[in-house]
């Protein structure tokens, strides 16, 4: 399901019926923009299509103090943006991932306005942060890349941080680019 609504406009009443008119036992993929208003968040998040949903692109300014929550089921995430992505909301990101451990090919990414401060984020990982580019010219879009071994032993969580967000993707330990390029931007590369 896909809903462009004006762009200065929250997503209100008629996107939440809208949404309950789709078989959520089919509905798999949610993509909106701009953001859902805030009166009406509480039913669409409740609503058994969100619940069922796998994956969520969502185009819009969400408040610094948004309910992480009901974002943490989907297998592939993208929200853009957030007025400003605290280091600890950053963390539950990753958190989430390595706790739930998601299939192959799950991702991650969520953008901020405000940059996102790694030093702080760097405090909550549970191994020291140890920059691991996974190519040659990570540095010049991410500035920090941190593996996190997952309970499948044969995959990894990559996760990446820029300036303003974090990105994440469960990936083989043997093709870690060409799994994350695939899983957050559905590029092959060789």
């Amino acid at each position: 399901m896909y809903y462009d609504g004006p762009r200065k406009v929250l997503l209100d009443e008629s996107f939440s019926k809208l949404l309950k008119l789709f078989d959520p036992r089919n509905l798999r993929c949610i993509s909106i923009a701009p953001r859902i208003c805030p009166s009406i968040m509480e039913e669409v998040v409740n609503s058994e299509q969100w619940k069922n949903a796998t994956s969520l692109q969502s185009f819009g300014i969400y408040e610094y103090d948004t309910d992480l929550e009901p974002f943490f089921h989907f297998n592939q995430l993208n929200i853009q943006h957030f007025e400003h992505l605290r280091a600890e909301k950053a963390w539950k990101f990753v958190q989430n991932f390595l706790s739930r451990n998601p299939p192959l090919e799950s991702s991650f990414k969520v953008l901020s306005i405000a940059d996102l401060n790694m030093d702080l984020l760097f405090k909550f990982f549970p191994v020291p942060p140890f920059n691991q580019p996974t190519e040659d010219n990570d540095s010049n879009y991410f500035k920090h890349t941190q593996l996190f071994e997952l309970p499948n032993r044969e995959n990894q969580l990559v996760v990446k941080i820029t300036r303003a967000g974090i990105f994440g993707a469960v990936c083989r330990k043997t093709h870690l680019e060409v799994d994350f390029r695939w899983a957050v931007f559905r590029v092959r590369i060789q």
